[in-house]
């Protein structure tokens, strides 16, 4: 395993850590999990794209890269959605 440092929106580590406080899993596995289940996706998807001798297709979330500009942005667009969505109840 090699270690690699990468940065979380609050929100999501939130709710992770909800669920963590009822659980035995650590948030480290829980994240490499979740790493993991992409990755054997994502090689599903070049295993297919060389046998059939094709080139991966951009996706229209492609195109969404960048949209963006976090980091000159002051807000945080994911959490002021989270907020709307989840006090509404």
């Amino acid at each position: 395993m090699k270690r690699y440092q990468v940065y979380l929106n609050q929100g999501s580590v939130a709710v992770l850590d909800d669920y963590l406080a009822s659980s035995d899993i650590t948030r480290s596995d829980i994240i490499r999990q979740a790493v993991d289940g992409l990755a054997v996706n994502l090689s599903k998807v070049v295993s297919l794209a060389k046998a059939s001798r094709l080139k991966v297709q951009k996706t229209p979330l492609d195109d969404l890269v960048g949209f963006i500009d976090v980091a000159n942005s002051s807000n945080n667009w994911s959490e002021q959605d989270d907020l709307e969505l989840f006090s509404k109840s």
